[in-house]
């Protein structure tokens, strides 16, 4: 009884399994393409190499061949994109991109009007231009500078050609920030003005974006592109001369809002943002006290010292210990000093989990009322910084004389 039951079950899902219809040759595609597409998300340079050599069955598809060689150059673009922030060898970005251009120059063979793939190409050329830029061990013959020049401006012909069909395609705007920056530079701008035109592109290309997003798209056909402008926002306004932390580490996390796993800026331009974003406090905190203690107030800087703080200065013989003592030392300066002006230079904050260390030369200039000329004082000083209960205090502070005269 019970033999007759399972060889009857058995009948059953072997006839399912019969009668299963296979996965469709565009199934195939699309289950690889949207793995790309997280593979670069993610970082994950193996997967794009895999899945770029997985999609070579479909390279030539009557039907799909254009779309399959752009998304096989999209996996080895953006493999090269990631080795850049993991200092991959030159040579083998290189080789990335190089096949990379091939497949979106394959890609316009076979489909002239599929612009993704001239912004694609054009991106992905000038990207290995500023390569060998970098790198010039590697470059051969694009070490000459009239060659260099002709395929510059064969990348930014793919480019303004792609533009000029859609101008209002995302991608398209995505990639020629780069492009409108360095068209800035050669025109002399300086580099803020560069940044400007990048942002200005990829600004246009977030409402692009944004507004195609609710359109129903072919999972074949290239939509990414709101995420990617919203990095490079962040990306643009953190690195100007003076960055703008605070847009930077919004629209960074706008970007991660849409892509929970994206590694670069998960993992590497928001830290950045992070590190900076202290860097400022720490600069900041310090300069309010420098400011009140040029009026004649020490309270700036004793309402930041930790009760256990250290400090050395030119004047003492030995290290002052704890806070009760320096207030002791320093009080009495209270309204006696004035200084007119001071220059902080070249601050920086080596931080190191909750403890930070700012580090900087600072001129003073004071204006004595007996006589026109100014007097000029200059210090190194080193302020060690902790963090307690969130705010971040002074637990070591040393000044000295810039290059005294030792007698």
């Amino acid at each position: 009884m019970f033999a007759v039951q399972s060889i009857a079950m058995c009948t059953v899902l072997v006839a399912s399994v019969v009668a299963a219809p296979p996965e469709s040759r565009r199934d195939q595609i699309t289950k690889l393409v949207v793995a790309i597409q997280r593979a670069d998300y993610e970082g994950d340079r193996p997967a794009l190499k895999r899945l770029y050599n997985e999609l070579a069955p479909f390279a030539d598809d009557k039907e799909l061949g254009a779309r399959m060689r752009y998304w096989r150059g999209f996996a080895l673009w953006r493999r090269a994109l990631n080795g850049s922030n993991e200092k991959v060898d030159a040579t083998e970005l290189e080789q990335d991109l190089k096949q990379a251009v091939s497949e979106f120059e394959a890609a316009i063979t076979k489909d002239p009007a599929f612009v993704d793939a001239r912004a694609s190409a054009g991106a992905t050329l000038g990207r290995l231009m500023f390569l060998y830029v970098r790198n010039p061990t590697i470059a051969g013959e694009f070490n000459d500078p009239a060659r260099m020049r002709e395929s510059v401006n064969r990348a930014i012909s793919y480019m303004n050609e792609a533009a000029a069909t859609e101008p209002e395609n995302p991608r398209v705007l995505w990639v020629l920030g780069p492009v409108r920056s360095y068209l800035s530079l050669q025109r002399g701008e300086g580099p803020n003005k560069a940044i400007d035109a990048a942002i200005e592109s990829y600004q246009k290309g977030l409402k692009a974006a944004r507004a195609r997003k609710s359109a129903v798209r072919d999972p074949l056909i290239p939509s990414w592109g709101e995420p990617e402008c919203l990095m490079s926002l962040a990306g643009s306004n953190f690195y100007r001369t003076t960055p703008d932390v605070a847009a930077a580490e919004q629209y960074a996390r706008s970007a991660l809002a849409l892509v929970p796993y994206w590694h670069y800026v998960k993992d590497i331009l928001l830290p950045q943002i992070a590190a900076a974003k202290i860097r400022n406090e720490i600069i900041a905190i310090e300069r309010a006290a420098l400011d009140r203690w040029g009026k004649g107030d020490p309270q700036g800087y004793l309402e930041i010292m930790a009760p256990d703080v250290t400090y050395f200065d030119p004047t003492r013989e030995k290290r002052i210990d704890g806070l009760a003592a320096v207030k002791e030392y320093i009080l009495p300066s209270t309204g006696k000093i004035r200084i007119d002006s001071y220059e902080m230079i070249n601050p920086q904050v080596q931080r190191d989990g909750d403890v930070a260390i700012l580090t900087f030369n600072l001129i003073d200039t004071v204006k004595r009322p007996d006589r026109e000329e100014k007097v000029t004082v200059r210090w190194n000083s080193t302020e060690v910084y902790r963090r307690i209960e969130g705010n971040w205090k002074i637990v070591h502070s040393h000044w000295s004389y810039t290059k005294p005269e030792l007698k």
